[in-house]
């Protein structure tokens, strides 16, 4: 940065602080353009944007100019942000809030009028809580979504069966998955990690084991919610069967099914999931003695052909300390409390929000 620029900032942002919001915009754009670095200039070009009508490229700044100054210490409370600029500082932080949430009630809006939705309240409060950067406090204190909670939702860390009747197919079909499972195990084709590390470092913070090297294989039918068709025809049976399913289905986030493979003296560290939109489905497929799930501080044996089914967002682990492996079908469902209609309005929720990180971070308009 130079004295030129300094100065050209100084007089653009006198220019905002005196509402001559197009001249402060011929000032600072080009600045901003030459010396990208300058987050407090970019503030105010992100406010200035939004009084002239841009309001995707002033959400944009605000949020680019609230993160690269978090990220060197400042603007995270009164006593990190200079007293002038607190009111400007807030004001950005109600740009990027202002421009979620009117882009996130539109896309509950659309779906439905296009989807006809008699009811989206809690998606609607879900919004709400977003938007403002707040984890609405579930009613239950140990339930703590690393994403979203969804306000009003009974919460609970082990799910009934007898709310997702449709477990039955699974249960009567268990002989069927578990051949089709054993039968790619043998050949170990299509299987990988389940956890995909860029360094073994990172290996003790997610796995541990008991005297071995821990390792935690999945053979995946749908992964953040795409499918792979090549392992999905090597188990026809099991994937037709799951396509009748009332699975959690997200674009670009869900399903996740897979064959869950747990090598033997293995255990998965204690860790929390995304969303109380959904609920995890264990079919056990090959269990030995010594394993276990452990959610919210109560361990359960898994049983073979019997299904388990628990909310993620509350704390869990698992731990196989057999010496042989343990396989379970894993699936995503939709959490059983939420209406049909609720179930529509959080994909369109989330598929809005998605959109809108892409936009904010890559500078998209507003009709990419």
């Amino acid at each position: 940065m130079n004295a030129a620029g300094d100065v050209q900032a100084q007089l653009g942002i006198q220019l905002c602080c005196n509402r001559e919001w197009a001249r402060a915009l011929d000032l600072l754009d080009p600045l901003l353009q030459a010396e990208p670095q300058r987050y407090v200039a970019r503030l105010f070009l992100g406010l200035a944007q939004r009084q002239v009508g841009e309001a995707d490229h002033g959400a944009r700044n605000c949020l680019r100019a609230l993160q690269d100054a978090r990220r060197l210490g400042y603007w995270r409370d009164n006593s990190t942000t200079p007293a002038w600029l607190r009111h400007y500082v807030k004001a950005g932080v109600a740009v990027v809030a202002d421009f979620q949430r009117t882009r996130l009630h539109a896309a509950i809006a659309r779906a439905r009028e296009e989807q006809q939705l008699p009811d989206t309240g809690r998606i609607d409060r879900f919004v709400d809580g977003y938007v403002e950067g707040l984890l609405i406090n579930p009613d239950d204190p140990r339930q703590q979504p690393k994403k979203h909670l969804i306000p009003g939702v009974p919460a609970s860390p082990w799910i009934d069966t007898a709310l997702l009747p449709w477990v039955s197919v699974l249960e009567s079909n268990w002989d069927t998955i578990r051949n089709e499972f054993l039968a790619i195990h043998a050949g170990a084709s299509g299987v990988e990690s389940f956890l995909k590390f860029t360094s073994p470092s990172q290996i003790p913070r997610y796995l541990t084991g008991n005297g071995v090297s821990p390792s935690w294989d999945a053979y995946f039918f749908y992964r953040h919610g795409v499918r792979n068709e090549e392992n999905c025809a090597r188990c026809p049976q099991t994937a037709a069967l799951l396509e009748t399913l009332p699975l959690f289905r997200v674009p670009g986030f869900a399903p996740e099914i897979c064959f869950s493979i747990l090598s033997p003296g293995t255990r998965i560290l204690p860790h929390r999931g995304d969303s109380n939109a959904r609920v995890v489905v264990h079919l056990p497929l090959v269990v030995p003695e010594g394993c276990a799930l452990k959610v919210a501080g109560e361990a359960r044996a898994w049983h073979e052909g019997r299904v388990m089914v628990f909310d993620d967002t509350y704390e869990h682990e698992a731990w196989n300390n057999s010496g042989h492996f343990r396989a379970i079908l894993l699936l995503d469902a939709w959490n059983p409390h939420l209406t049909e209609s609720e179930q529509r309005a959080f994909v369109a929720v989330t598929s809005e929000i998605h959109r809108l990180g892409q936009l904010l971070a890559m500078g998209a308009d507003s009709s990419a």
